[in-house]
């Protein structure tokens, strides 16, 4: 399947205020910055759904500032299987965020799903709430089921990052049939 590269045009407010899933490929990019502090995350979920060609999200250049989600990923969630791919690359910033899991990004590869992070990530003073279970106060990252893959070829940086439960910084965790590179 092709890979088709969409740069979002519409204002980054309206992605939030209107809680939208991005379903399709697409590319964030050019320093979009986002601050959101009541509306849910951006979520990307690359899945198979009927009807959908693309296979590639990427994702370069964002910052998350205050952003909040009452379930998964305060700035960013993300959910990738069936080959198809989410590239994250340039620099990223996470900024105090918060979740009940994966305080700044949680993102779940699945089912032969593809993740490659590339370039700088910092996460800054992001926190997850969940009292038991998974946590991730700065970012959360599972990788479950045959011909998963998660590639990290990036700095990571977490500073003053925390949990109620697993992972001040960051909750990995993979299962024997996935594929963690770091």
């Amino acid at each position: 399947m092709p890979v088709i590269k969409i740069i979002l045009l519409f204002a980054v407010a309206n992605i939030f205020a209107q809680n939208d899933v991005i379903r399709s490929s697409a590319t964030l990019k050019s320093a979009q910055t986002i601050n959101n502090y009541r509306q849910p995350h951006l979520d990307i979920q690359l899945t198979s759904v009927a009807g959908t060609p693309y296979d590639e999200c990427v994702i370069t250049d964002c910052t998350f500032t205050e952003c909040v989600s009452a379930l998964y990923g305060g700035g960013l969630y993300t959910r990738v299987n069936n080959n198809k791919k989410i590239t994250v690359n340039g620099t990223n910033t996470f900024k105090s965020c918060f979740a009940s899991t994966g305080g700044g990004w949680h993102s779940i590869i699945f089912d032969g799903g593809k993740m490659l992070i590339q370039g700088y990530v910092t996460v800054t003073d992001c926190f997850s709430i969940q009292n038991s279970g998974d946590g991730g106060g700065g970012m959360l990252i599972g990788v479950t089921e045959a011909e998963s893959l998660l590639t990290i070829e990036a700095e990571i940086l977490f500073t003053n990052c925390r949990s109620s439960s697993s992972g001040g910084g960051m909750y990995l965790y993979g299962n024997v049939a996935s594929l963690i590179e770091i």
